[in-house]
């Protein structure tokens, strides 16, 4: 038997079924990857590649399509091709259909605000989300990001809570019975 403390398991050694996908951050549509992640994915995610880019005009039908939203809120599709033209929304793809997408907006006190992330039911809990809050902490121009989710969000809630957002405030009124949450962090070496 074996002395000493336990050896930690790094995810690579896992045994148990988790499997690895592969993360290219890409910051323009056709350019090559400059950076390589492996976040935890599963099923049949695996020995595949997930990028994540600035959005395009040519995306707007793809976002809005994941946006289970947009499907039956004009509004919403509006805010969606404003977005994207606006130059604020990054998107992740797997086999070149979009997945996923976020806007990082400065209209909340001059600080970085994420208005939307959206991740298609599908491809949530393979690190999507994580991947596209991520890309936009290191292009965000603020020292603090915000972001706000409904209280019956709970993936959210718990993912912000694994990216370290602390929670900074709630709004009730917006949704009836559904009060809104704000989280911040204060961000690190890119401001």
């Amino acid at each position: 038997m074996r002395k000493g403390p336990p050896q930690r398991r790094l995810p690579s050694q896992s045994t148990g079924c988790s499997l690895r996908i592969r993360t290219a951050l890409i910051t323009e549509p056709g350019a090559q990857a400059n950076s390589l992640r492996s976040p935890l994915g599963s099923g049949r995610w695996q020995n595949r590649i997930m990028k994540i880019r600035k959005a395009t005009d040519s995306d707007t039908a793809a976002i809005i399509a994941v946006d289970h939203a947009a499907a039956h809120d004009e509004n919403r599709r509006r805010h969606i091709r404003e977005w994207v033209s606006g130059d604020s929304t990054i998107v992740a793809e797997v086999d070149d259909a979009v997945v996923g997408y976020a806007t990082l907006e400065y209209t909340f006190f001059s600080q970085g605000f994420i208005s939307m992330l959206i991740v298609a039911e599908a491809s949530r809990r393979k690190g999507v989300g994580t991947a596209l809050v991520s890309q936009l902490e290191q292009v965000c121009k603020a020292e603090k990001m915000f972001t706000s989710t409904n209280q019956s969000n709970e993936p959210m809630q718990a993912l912000m809570h694994r990216m370290s957002y602390e929670p900074s405030g709630v709004v009730h009124n917006l949704d009836d019975g559904d009060p809104e949450l704000f989280y911040f962090k204060k961000l690190k070496g890119n401001r």
